[in-house]
């Protein structure tokens, strides 16, 4: 099976396509659950950062599939939630290439209570 090819990532603001955001004040939790399916010969990449001056970078992972990563956010500022789709070698771009991405994006009071179901 061909390699992933490499691209370059334009994860950085202003908002663009593959990319979602929601407005966050200062130290709250943040919980993200991320589900990846249909990715044949293809590879998504995920960058979770903010727009703050400092441009703080929470997460970032390679060949996502599931993932719930939380953090506790820096400052007020949007969290971006950015996805790089890579097209294996060989293989070019073509509208029967699909690859579904499901997002749960919860913040402050929302994220604490998943944060403790999830422990018990």
């Amino acid at each position: 099976m061909p390699q992933p090819s490499s691209s370059t990532s334009s994860c950085n603001p202003p908002l663009r396509s593959g990319q979602i955001a929601n407005a966050s004040a200062n130290d709250k939790m943040v919980l993200i659950m991320v589900k990846v399916n249909n990715r044949y010969n293809q590879r998504v990449d995920l960058e979770i950062s903010d727009n703050s001056p400092a441009h703080n970078k929470y997460v970032k992972k390679h060949n996502v599939q599931d993932i719930c990563p939380a953090f506790n956010t820096h400052t007020d500022a949007d969290i971006i939630i950015c996805f790089t789709n890579h097209i294996a070698d060989g293989f070019m771009p073509d509208p029967k290439l699909k690859c579904v991405i499901n997002v749960d994006f919860d913040i402050g009071a929302e994220a604490m209570d998943y944060s403790t179901l999830t422990k018990t």
